[in-house]
């Protein structure tokens, strides 16, 4: 059963206070304001949820069906379509870590075997000391000075 609570009339004259209808569960709630504010953050909230997950399921679901059976591992395709499609964040997240084949021969996602940055490998260092050593060379060479 709604409450009521005196509180300052909208659009009437100053003084005067008028009864507004308050829903209360508890006895103490949120301006009405405040309350529906909140709910429509929320909704929001549950919308773009519900959009990514639909995206989400939808890319996961294409991604199978585009691939050939080579490219797929661990179910047939169908199954991983079903799964994708009966869990749909869970599916999606299963067919990404282990349903997909990757060029190489490996499943998931691709770890880093090479070196992480260009000083740390040895034939960059290597081409580098010979652009060093060549450099040199030919500023001895230009100089009259030989090897």
């Amino acid at each position: 059963m709604p409450s009521f609570r005196l509180g300052a009339g909208h659009g009437r004259e100053s003084g005067e206070r008028i009864a507004e209808p308050v829903l209360s569960l508890s006895g103490s709630s949120p301006p009405v304001g405040l309350a529906s504010t909140r709910i429509e953050c929320m909704a929001r909230g549950l919308v773009v949820g519900i959009v990514l997950l639909v995206a989400i399921t939808l890319y996961s679901v294409f991604d199978c069906a585009a691939r050939s059976r080579e490219q797929i591992a661990a179910l047939p395709k169908w199954a991983w379509i079903l799964v994708i499609l009966l869990l749909p964040l869970i599916g999606a997240g299963l067919w990404f870590l282990i349903g997909r084949k990757r060029a190489d021969g490996g499943f998931g996602v691709r770890r880093a075997t090479g070196p992480s940055a260009p000083d740390d490998d040895p034939d960059f260092l290597r081409r580098i000391a010979d652009d060093v050593e060549q450099k040199q060379r030919r500023e001895r060479r230009e100089r009259g000075e030989f090897d």
